[in-house]
């Protein structure tokens, strides 16, 4: 159990500082993930609905991904910048040097894996950064013998931590089965920017070739968790139906050539298109008729959100997190995600009537507009920020109203 092993904070002594005046706090967002996929996005649109608040810095591991979100961190206006991945992941003067530069007030750490973002909370709290809390984007998934190395890797991580923020109440009860601290763990739904008005679909789907096709686009890094094998399984029943259906792939990740090989053995190659890892998600959305998200493993889906703020149907497997950003029969379909037959029926289903598909796109479009925009998420983090922040009761910023 994590209370078992719990290490006090008080081993890291902290370094002082000499702040800066400055009208608004520094936050700095920094996750050490070499493929920052929906935690760069995450990252990226916090910053973009905290920026009149807080001055936010944007911190990456200096890997291909990396430096793509930092570059469209810029392009927002914002400023980021890019760090050695392994000075990020192992600590060390460097990492403190970074601190010692910025000063931030904040240091908001975001983990895709328990074992990400450690040695960055360590460093803030011994560089003296008032407030240093961590986002936990997906489920605790340390279980087992094997991972009581992990686990108390872990425990230790988090110590220098004042709070833990997770994206959903599903995966804020992993953390609690395994013994953390209720009062630490707070929870905070992903929340995304309204999309802009596309280009015309005709003109986005004529560009990708899908005239006379219905496309089916699922956005996710080609690894285990993701289940992609799972709807390539699904997709010969559903081409007997439905011949003209073709499933467009975000992404990239060491699964990919094996996922292809898989395509091609199942003789639907021709029905799939990978398209790598890409930043115009939005057009893709807009050119597409329906999302598909088969992960069995997710903290709070922000390619869900998306979808549905598009008005995009969706057909999503019932995974922790998951469940909480889309409700079956209501603003999409869910399926049990071991079941290729169930997401064929599933898909067929939506595919073979337009009414269906069009009243649950129409229901995720309003669901995301009531309960998950960026502006609410970025009120509930700065409560939390606040939280952290008064226990250091000289920070001007806690007097804000």
């Amino acid at each position: 159990m994590l209370e078992s092993i719990h290490r006090p904070a008080g081993r890291i002594a902290p370094l002082p500082l000499v702040r800066r005046q400055r009208a608004r706090p520094t936050l700095l967002l920094a996750s050490d993930s070499r493929a920052p996929c929906g935690v760069g996005r995450h990252m990226l649109t916090l910053a973009r609905a905290l920026r009149h608040e807080l001055e936010p810095l944007l911190v990456f591991a200096d890997t291909r991904h990396g430096h793509e979100w930092a570059q469209a961190a810029r392009l927002a206006g914002l400023r980021a910048c890019v760090a050695p991945a392994h000075q990020l992941a192992s600590g060390g003067p460097g990492l403190a040097a970074l601190f010692e530069q910025h000063r931030p007030d904040i240091c908001h750490v975001h983990a895709g894996a328990a074992w990400e973002g450690h040695p960055l909370a360590a460093s803030a709290r011994a560089c003296g950064v008032a407030a240093v809390l961590r986002t936990e984007h997906l489920p605790c998934t340390l279980r087992g013998p094997r991972d009581h190395a992990l686990e108390a890797a872990y425990v230790h991580g988090i110590a220098p931590v004042d709070r833990v923020i997770c994206v959903s109440r599903a995966a804020r009860r992993t953390f609690l089965a395994s013994g953390a601290a209720p009062e630490r763990y707070e929870v905070v739904y992903n929340g995304i920017e309204q999309p802009p008005s596309p280009a015309a679909r005709d003109g986005l789907r004529a560009g990708l070739g899908l005239d006379g096709r219905f496309a089916v686009l699922t956005v996710a890094r080609f690894v285990g968790r993701k289940r992609h094998a799972t709807l390539l399984q699904a997709l010969p029943g559903v081409l007997e139906r439905h011949p003209g259906v073709e499933l467009l792939w975000v992404g990239d990740g060491p699964l990919m050539e094996e996922l292809r090989t898989q395509a091609a053995r199942l003789g639907v190659a021709g029905h799939v298109r990978f398209l790598g890892f890409r930043h115009d998600v939005g057009e893709l959305m807009a050119a597409a008729d329906a999302y598909c998200l088969p992960s069995e493993l997710e903290g709070h889906p922000l390619t869900v959100l998306e979808a549905m703020a598009a008005g995009l149907p969706v057909v999503a497997a019932r995974a922790p997190g998951t469940t909480e950003a889309l409700q079956d029969e209501e603003t999409g379909l869910l399926y049990r995600h071991d079941s290729a037959a169930l997401l064929r029926h599933a898909l067929c289903r939506l595919i073979g009537d337009p009414d269906l598909a069009r009243c649950l796109g129409e229901a995720g479009r309003q669901a995301v507009g009531r309960a998950f925009t960026a502006q609410r998420m970025a009120r509930e983090t700065v409560a939390i920020y606040l939280k952290a922040l008064r226990a250091h009761p000289r920070h001007a910023w806690t007097d804000r109203p």
